[in-house]
Order: C-alpha cells, then sequence, then structure tokens
C-alpha cells in the first residue's frame, strides 16, 4: 500500500510513503475504549462491547 497507519494515546496516523505526509486525527471516544480496531486506507474498524449483553459488534467509520 502507499499508507502507514499507527495510533498511540487516542490519535490515529496515517503516514503518505510517495509524499512523506503525516496525517493525524483524534479518535472518538467510543474508539479509545473499544476493545480493538483495524484501520484500511480509508476505513476504521472497531470491535465495541454490548453493554445490554455480551455480543459484540463492529462499528465502520471512514477516514477522509
Amino acid at each position: 500500500g502507499k499508507y502507514i497507519f499507527g495510533s498511540r494515546a487516542g490519535t490515529l496516523y496515517r503516514y503518505e510513503i510517495s509524499s512523506f505526509r503525516l496525517d493525524d486525527w483524534t479518535m472518538p471516544e467510543q474508539i479509545v475504549k473499544s476493545k480493538a480496531f483495524n484501520f484500511s486506507a480509508t476505513r476504521l474498524y472497531a470491535l465495541m462491547k454490548n453493554s445490554k449483553d455480551d455480543n459484540s459488534t463492529i462499528s465502520v467509520y471512514s477516514i477522509r
């Protein structure tokens, strides 16, 4: 791919290899509190624990 992604202390980072551009976004509280998350070039997927039962759901967010 053309990006490298990372996260640290509630911030999501995207580094574009070809231009050396670094973008950063403050993650919403619900993502910070998620059980796990993964991302692609355009989407962030967060595994959320359902508060009503022991099931989990996946929330999908756009990265712009």
